[in-house]
């Protein structure tokens, strides 16, 4: 798999064990989904920023840290 399908298939799978979490415990459907959708998208995008820009990434001397 490339860095691009991990980072969908962790997104979507967090997103899935969020909403059918919510959806087992609560039984509100449209709360699941919103709430999966927003972590997937969430998930989704961090780790995509994390990947495309490694620029951003704290590193570990005293001049990142500073």
């Amino acid at each position: 798999m490339t860095p691009p399908n991990r980072e969908l298939l962790a997104a979507l799978t967090v997103g899935a064990v969020i909403g059918v979490g919510l959806h087992w415990l609560l039984g509100q459907v449209i709360l699941a989904v919103v709430a999966a959708v927003t972590w997937a998208v969430a998930i989704g995008l961090t780790l995509h920023i994390r990947r495309a820009y490694p620029a951003f990434r704290t590193g570990e001397s005293w001049t990142d840290k500073r």
